[in-house]
């Protein structure tokens, strides 16, 4: 049976010399060093492309500071491909080139949100039986609708709250299987429990575990397969996400991904894994 983390493709996006303009919630007390950052991006590229059959970078977009921060183009779930429409209205163009690589891969269907619509990527959630999205200053409710509209009768879609000072869903919260979530504690980490706890079908929600690490940038994981990605340099959560590779056979790699958290990039922005 196919799991929604086996993944046989990624597509990045190369870091632009513009990259230190990109949008931040708050500027970083040390600016980005853009050397630093394309080495730690290349360093990301090449471990993704160690634990996926086909891998492509794309060119960057000067004009986009923010572009190699792909995962907020488009969300791709099966063969469904939709294209977003970011929120922040100077990272709109970002799409365009996303589109047109998707468009000439067999076998996917292509999907546009349409204005007003506004969806991040970064707020979209896939367990392999729902999808969360989050409704953040990046994303609205005309954009949930779109997406129920367009997995009607594939899976539910179901909206959270990301309140505070908390740009994107999976800034708290990622999936390291079908059934577990690991989240940080953070205030809004029982906020958006309770809400899935609400919401989300009984027979998923009775199978659903939480993992909880307490720093929020390794709250953001990935999963490709039998391997599980963290960000490095935090050892209490370290040794909590360790764990739980111990006891599911699965092997831990680390990255130092220091300039993206200065920009509130996380692992998962920085790449679209799917499976054709």
């Amino acid at each position: 049976m196919s799991r929604f983390y086996d993944y046989n493709w990624a597509l990045t996006r190369a870091v632009p010399n513009t990259f230190e303009d990109s949008l931040k919630l708050e500027p970083p007390p040390i600016p980005i060093n853009l050397q630093l950052a394309k080495q730690q991006h290349e360093n990301y590229t090449s471990l993704i492309s160690s634990l996926v059959s086909h891998s492509e970078e794309l060119p960057c977009d000067s004009l986009c500071p923010d572009c190699v921060f792909i995962e907020d183009t488009a969300v791709i779930i099966g063969n469904i491909a939709v294209i977003t429409i970011p929120g922040a209205p100077e990272r709109q163009p970002e799409t365009k080139p996303i589109q047109k690589r998707l468009e000439m891969l067999p076998g996917l269907s292509i999907h546009l949100l349409t204005a007003p619509a506004k969806l991040d990527g970064g707020d979209v959630l896939f367990t392999g039986s729902c999808i969360f999205v989050g409704l953040s200053k990046r994303t609205n409710e005309e954009a949930v609708r779109q997406m129920e509209t367009i997995f009607k009768g594939i899976f539910p879609v179901l909206s959270l709250p990301v309140t505070g000072h908390t740009l994107h869903l999976k800034s708290v919260i990622s999936a390291l299987n079908e059934d577990v979530i690991l989240a940080a504690e953070h205030p809004l980490t029982n906020e958006l429990k309770t809400k899935i706890d609400q919401c989300t079908p009984t027979e998923i929600l009775s199978k659903m575990k939480w993992i909880f690490v307490p720093q929020l940038p390794p709250s953001n994981a990935l999963r490709i397969g039998n391997a599980i990605i963290m960000q490095e340099g935090f050892p209490e959560s370290e040794a909590i996400i360790h764990q739980y590779c111990v006891d599911n056979n699965l092997k831990l790699h680390k990255l130092e991904m220091s300039e993206f958290l200065k920009a509130d990039g996380a692992l998962t922005c920085c790449s679209l894994l799917f499976k054709l």
